[in-house]
């Protein structure tokens, strides 16, 4: 699966499984992948306990009081071993060590969507109870378990805090297709840009496709040709932009959707842009010339007319 497609539709919380269990070749993918996650020094400062299901179910409710999880194909309780670190690193070496298994519960759970599986990350559960089932000796740490199955129903994607609330920025930095730098059209795919701020840009031949860029904000833009497909544009404003020969909709594909509705556009040039497949509801046009319009192949002004 497509990285940019993996982190923002493939991997989900999922917490209703089929019941389907693992076998031994899945779960050794999962844990390589868990053991290739980035840690302090290269000390992996982890271990895991996998459960199959006859051991899972002895995790409720001392452990885990969700029955849910009793239908996953297997958990897997990551432990942090940070005795290593902390003579290398003292009490901060205890901080490292739960970003081990941290970094390393992330990349197994990708690595579970990547090869066709769902997964849900576990952290309110009691430690010490899971110390005694498991026989966990005093120098491991249970931190977080990680149960994996087939997913029954997948749950919708949920929405992301826009980046300018999540992100600081600081210092200096070039933005994409910034003309003097830009080698190649401006691609963005796969992701949730809801509210971005694109201003004073060279976008022409862009391409964005599977875009949640909802209450975006586009603000003396150069778009010409710039290719819209699979996108959400609701609430999104255009001000000073040029989208002349603008695709919205792939022109060649009926499945494409771009949403629109509640957009607005201010001194925008439209001239042959395309739009197809799209949700244009409630548009409201005011001192638009639409010479040479046309609305599945009719002349707009005859079109109006009907």
């Amino acid at each position: 699966m497509e990285f940019h497609r993996l982190y923002t539709d493939g991997r989900r919380s999922t917490r209703a499984f089929t019941g389907r269990t693992l076998c031994n070749e899945t779960i050794h993918s999962l844990l390589q992948a868990a053991t290739r996650a980035p840690n302090a020094c290269n000390l992996q400062s982890w271990h895991f306990y996998v459960l199959d299901q006859k051991n899972i179910a002895k995790l409720v409710p001392d452990v885990y009081r969700g029955e849910w999880i009793l239908k996953a194909g297997a958990a897997f309780v990551v432990c942090t071993e940070d005795s290593v670190l902390a003579e290398r690193f003292g009490e901060r070496g205890k901080m490292f060590a739960i970003q081990d298994t941290a970094a390393a519960m992330i990349m197994l759970l990708l690595e579970a969507a990547n090869i066709g599986w769902s997964g849900c990350w576990l952290g309110a559960f009691e430690p010490e109870a899971c110390r005694r089932l498991l026989s966990i000796p005093e120098g491991r740490v249970p931190v977080a378990i990680a149960v994996i199955g087939e997913a029954h129903t997948q749950p919708p994607m949920r929405d992301r805090k826009p980046l300018g609330e999540v992100c600081t920025m600081v210092g200096d930095f070039d933005a994409p297709g910034d003309k003097t730098e830009a080698t190649a059209p401006f691609t963005l795919r796969s992701g949730n840009y809801g509210g971005a701020l694109f201003q004073d840009l060279n976008l022409a031949e862009a391409r964005f496709d599977d875009i949640w860029l909802a209450d975006g904000k586009f603000n003396n833009i150069n778009m010409s040709g710039t290719v819209f497909t699979d996108i959400n544009l609701s609430g999104a404003s255009y001000a000073g932009v040029d989208m002349a020969g603008t695709r919205f909709g792939a022109v060649d594909a009926e499945s494409t959707c771009v949403e629109m509705n509640k957009a607005k556009f201010t001194q925008v040039d439209f001239t042959e842009a395309v739009l197809k497949n799209c949700r244009l509801c409630d548009i409201r046009l005011e001192n638009c010339d639409l010479t040479g319009m046309t609305i599945d192949g009719i002349p707009a002004e005859e079109y109006f007319k009907k």
